[in-house]
């Protein structure tokens, strides 16, 4: 049984409660927040997988641009053949932990609990376990880094690009700010010293729709795309066998647990933004569908596992 569309807007509905108070990323030994090499960018998607995650390897197939994806457990036993099919395509694949809590708040043996079972999931979907993990919120304090980093040995992702997406839930004339918060930050950097690693949610069908634009934005400014495998040069293989991600497949097959998004025409006007050294003042061509039926952050006192107990969505 699949994550159903309602699972997706209750989460929502709880976050858009829950945003209040979100600490900045928390950094620590170890914890990485932009490629070593200049010129590199690593688009990343955090939740997933989704019903809006198919679509978005299909954007990313016809670019040919490599992503990756850090999953929760409860998705990733939702949609594993989604999962699989990402995986299949040659995105790497990395941890978000299982329920999206705040590790912050969590004992080591609670964080331990959350990632092992998100590390099960991703195992039993797609065979490989990823060495590479994300924090929800971005908060992973000492005690945090301690389990992930010392006892799962787990390479922390972080990130140095926001399109800040999960805030526009609720307002359609604020969601082409997912388009322009990046623009903001890649229009006035150099790839001959800048690097980045993105930040965007697949649970959420108005950012995936944005995903072209903001492709063209950062090839306009003469980046290459990487995973963040390749984005920290190869040192650390996404996987604990030591298997490098394949090559982005040209043409991914759709996956079978993978239902249709509801289509929504958007009608409100983005900011100015440039792309391949033109400056645009019309809303970007490519986003189509917007509307507010996707997951956004969670507070930790309510896990995904409460609220889908409460509304009878467990699998």
């Amino acid at each position: 049984m699949y994550l159903s569309k309602t699972f997706f807007n209750i989460i929502s509905l709880v976050a858009a409660l829950a945003v209040v108070g979100v600490s900045a990323q928390d950094d620590g030994t170890g914890f990485v927040f932009k490629c070593t090499t200049p010129g590199q960018v690593a688009l990343t998607f955090d939740d997933g997988p989704s019903p809006f995650t198919p679509k978005l390897l299909d954007y990313l197939a016809a670019a040919k641009v490599p992503a990756t994806f850090f999953v929760l457990g409860q998705a990733a036993k939702g949609f594993p053949d989604t999962l699989k099919a990402t995986s299949d395509a040659g995105h790497q694949i990395a941890l978000h932990s299982n329920t999206h809590a705040d590790m912050n708040t969590l004992t080591p043996e609670q964080i331990k609990d959350e990632y092992t079972i998100n590390l099960n999931a991703v195992k039993a979907a797609i065979g490989k376990e990823p060495t590479m993990a994300r924090p929800p919120f971005g908060n992973c304090n000492e005690a945090c880094a301690k389990v992930l980093t010392g006892d799962m040995a787990l390479t922390i992702i972080q990130w140095n690009c926001d399109s800040n997406d999960w805030q526009y839930e609720d307002n359609v004339a604020d969601q082409p700010k997912t388009f322009t918060n990046i623009a903001d930050i890649i229009n006035p950097s150099n790839p001959k010293v800048d690097s980045f690693i993105t930040l965007q949610h697949d649970i959420k069908d108005y950012s995936v729709e944005y995903v072209p634009e903001i492709i063209e934005l950062i090839q306009g400014k003469g980046y290459t795309f990487v995973t963040v495998e390749q984005c920290l040069g190869n040192t650390i293989p996404a996987y604990k066998d030591g298997a490098a991600a394949p090559a982005p497949a040209a043409d991914p097959a759709p996956p079978a647990d993978a239902p249709p998004a509801d289509d929504a025409p958007a009608d409100d006007a983005a900011p100015a933004y440039v792309v391949n050294g033109e400056t645009k003042t019309d809303q970007p061509t490519t986003p189509s569908e917007m509307p507010a039926n996707s997951a956004g952050k969670l507070s930790s006192a309510i896990s995904l596992t409460l609220l889908c107990l409460g509304f009878g969505l467990l699998y």
